[in-house]
């Protein structure tokens, strides 16, 4: 069931992405989740795509940093 859910929570945050891609809160929640999957190559992906959209963007840097 957690892994249904969480498969669930990955496609609307990639969707949330595609239709609004300057919703940061999207990016850093996916990031986020790839985090607690254990998948910190795809959350370093997700967030240096919102530094790409958004490069000031001081949670994203920070969030990168940590998982640097």
């Amino acid at each position: 069931v957690r892994e249904r859910r969480n498969s669930d929570a990955e496609e609307r945050f990639k969707t949330c992405i595609r239709v609004a891609p300057n919703f940061d809160q999207a990016y850093l929640n996916l990031a986020h989740l790839y985090v607690i999957l254990e998948e910190k190559q795809k959350a370093k992906e997700v967030l240096l795509a919102l530094l790409q959209q958004q490069p000031q963007h001081k949670v994203a840097q920070k969030e990168l940093e940590m998982l640097q």
